[in-house]
């Protein structure tokens, strides 16, 4: 029954009442100009939200238990070991948060069996073989796979997560070939397809 936003210029969590599509209301807007700066992306799991700061350079873990006083439960911030230099995207699948760092060109896992402590787990970044992650922006996890939109690579990477304390980049599809990948945006999978929205190429590319 709820909505859970992240406004980037406002710094802040709006959670919305959607019992009534109709009639949309506001229950809460957690307003933070520093753990917050620059809310991008949110994931809502259980009774947490994790949410991407992209000027903040982080992933804050807020607890939504009680949509009326969410709280912030920890946080993720960027560091020597971590890829949060600019987060931008986030999913979260089962135990762990997977997040696309802009600035760092680079996948962060995160580990969040305990909400209230997440722990780095592994980094992935340019530097690595396979990886094409230049200015990374979107990712969505399936299965194995995390598939990330590389904006400045005009790129769509796969990266195998099976293992998430030794990841490796496996295949990536770049702007060639008539491929309509420049400057890859965000992207979505549904079913055996992937659906990339292309910001200068001002094109939707769907590939197998």
């Amino acid at each position: 029954d709820y909505a859970y936003i992240a406004a980037y210029n406002d710094d802040a969590l709006q959670i919305l009442d959607i019992s009534d599509p109709a009639n949309p209301v506001e229950r809460w807007n957690l307003v933070d100009s520093s753990r917050l700066n620059g809310a991008v992306d949110i994931k809502e799991i259980g009774n947490y939200a994790y949410v991407t700061s992209y000027i903040g350079d982080s992933m804050q873990v807020v607890d939504i238990s009680d949509p009326d006083a969410p709280v912030f439960a920890w946080e993720v911030v960027e560091s020597g070991t971590t890829e949060l230099n600019w987060a931008w995207g986030i999913d979260v699948v089962w135990n762990f948060a997977y997040i696309a760092a802009y600035n760092d060109d680079g996948l962060e896992i995160i580990d969040i069996t305990d909400p209230t402590n997440p722990l780095h787990t592994w980094s992935l970044d340019n530097a690595a073989s396979w990886v094409f992650l230049n200015w990374a922006r979107q990712i969505e996890v399936i299965g194995n796979y995390a598939y990330i939109s590389a904006y400045v690579d005009d790129a769509l990477e796969i990266v195998d997560i099976s293992d998430p304390t030794n990841m490796s980049g496996v295949w990536y599809l770049w702007a060639s070939n008539n491929r309509r990948l420049y400057w890859a945006y965000d992207l979505k999978k549904v079913g055996n397809y992937i659906y990339v929205a292309s910001y200068t190429a001002d094109s939707l590319e769907i590939i197998d």
